[in-house]
């Protein structure tokens, strides 16, 4: 085609990984690292190993809390497969946060 330059790319992501999106609550919210935080914050989801694999929420390398919920067994797959993700602050009530974890 006339005009045309680059590859194709795929409309859709190709790896289930890829298509991870979901809200979860940040379980033991810890205040003195969340509560100076506001919505649209973003968060680093990392893997906690030790004492046993947990999906953990941090802001600049503090930890902020846990993530718990019927996808976080296809995230911690993921992670230890080398994807990154972000959980990004939706939603604040009474103490209670609410992330949107989607790819890095």
């Amino acid at each position: 085609m006339a005009g045309s330059k680059g590859g194709w790319r795929p409309t859709v992501p190709s790896s289930p990984c890829e298509r991870i999106n979901f809200r979860a609550n940040i379980n033991s919210p810890q205040p003195a690292v969340l509560g100076p935080l506001g919505i649209t914050t973003e968060l680093d989801v990392k893997l906690q190993t030790a004492p046993t694999i947990s999906v953990i929420v941090e802001y600049k390398g503090e930890i902020a809390g846990s993530l718990t919920g019927t996808q976080v067994s296809a995230l911690i797959n993921c992670i230890q497969n080398g994807f990154e993700y972000s959980a990004t602050i939706v939603s604040i009530d009474k103490g209670n946060y609410t992330v949107q974890v989607r790819i890095k």
